[in-house]
Formats: C-alpha cells, structure tokens, sequence
C-alpha cells in the first residue's frame, strides 16, 4: 500500500485523478502529525522528494518523531533536496523561484535528522537534476545491516518510481534539454493540466 501526503488540496486531487489503483491512496494535511490515524501505517519505505528542506525548523521535532514511531524497523527514508549552494545561486539570481520556507539542507542536518529518527545515513550522491549539481540524494535506514548491494537495489526501485511517477505525470515532456528547460516546464504544465482537468 502506498500513502502519498500533501499540504495542497488542489495538488491531492491532481494526484488521485492520476494515480487510481486501489493500493494507492493520497492525504491532505497540513502536517504529517495531522494525518488521520486510519491513514497512517508503519511504513517499509518513506520518500520525501523537494519536502525536506520546506519543513520549518520549529516543525522538525514533530516530522522526526513520526518517522522515528512510522518507519518499520528494517525500513528506508529517501529524500532529496537542493544543495545549499544552489538555494543560494537562485537566492542571487532567481529570487521569485524561491519558496516561503528554503531552509538549508547540508550534512550536519542530515545527521540531526538520522540522530532524531533513529536511523543512520548510508547513501549520499549529488545530482543534476535542473542544473549541474543542483540536488543530493540520501538514503537514511534503521537496519543494522545495510549493504551496497542492497542500497543499490532499494536506490533503483525509488528512482524507478520516481521515472513512472514523472512519466505519468507529464508524459513525452518529462526528458529535460538544457537551455529550454523553462519552454519545457510550461509545456508539462499544460500536458498536466489537459489530462486532468488541474491547472499547475
């Protein structure tokens, strides 16, 4: 069973008119400690992709306990997030792409976050993602046992579902070319919005 959680209504609908299978199913709350009882489970993997580093620092303590008491003991949490230098480019460059909450994500933080929740960081690479080293990835799991081969295959299956959650979603635009990579976000906006009625 799969549970996706999001603060925006309109994101969730956009999300359920997408994704219909019946092991899937999407939240709105304002914060996962909000989440309704019947919806929260202990879960083998908990992915969060561009969430992190929107989190509060007052409201950390409550996202790490529920993923201290949620993730199963053998279980993984995935998240990636832009790399500082990058929020500070945009900062200086692009500051109307910059969100309310861009809290800094470095690796001091990354251990506060395996120190809170109980987990210890096994796997951390930078990524271009938009830009040349723009984002990181970090896989952080509670399992004492936890080697390369078995990284290597959890670290595929979550970039797997993340390609399918992207194909789905915007379709033949999901391919990123350098140097039209705002032509190609307007694009997948409409591809989006045409198929499922929600404007992005």
């Amino acid at each position: 069973r799969v549970v996706g959680f999001d603060i925006s209504e309109k994101s969730v609908e956009c999300a359920r008119s997408l994704f219909t299978l019946p092991n899937v199913a999407f939240v709105q709350a304002d914060r996962v400690t909000d989440l309704p009882a019947t919806s929260v489970h202990c879960f083998e993997v908990i992915i969060m992709m561009d969430v992190y580093e929107h989190i509060p620092l007052e409201e950390r303590p409550g996202l790490h306990q529920f993923i201290r008491e949620k993730l199963a003991e053998n279980g993984i949490l995935f998240l990636s997030c832009p790399m500082p230098e990058f929020l500070a480019w945009l900062k200086n460059n692009e500051p109307d792409k910059i969100q309310p909450v861009d809290e800094d994500i470095d690796m001091q933080t990354l251990l506060s976050l395996a120190n809170d929740t109980g987990t210890r960081l096994v796997h951390y690479a930078e990524k271009d993602i938009w830009h040349k080293g723009d984002y990181f990835y970090a896989v952080l799991t509670k399992s004492p046992f936890f080697y390369g081969k078995r990284l290597s295959h959890l670290t595929g299956k979550a970039a797997s579902l993340g390609g399918k959650i992207r194909r789905k979603a915007v379709g033949k635009w999901a391919k990123i070319v350098p140097g039209r990579a705002a032509k190609q976000r307007e694009a997948r906006r409409e591809h989006v919005a045409k198929i499922t009625g929600f404007e992005l």
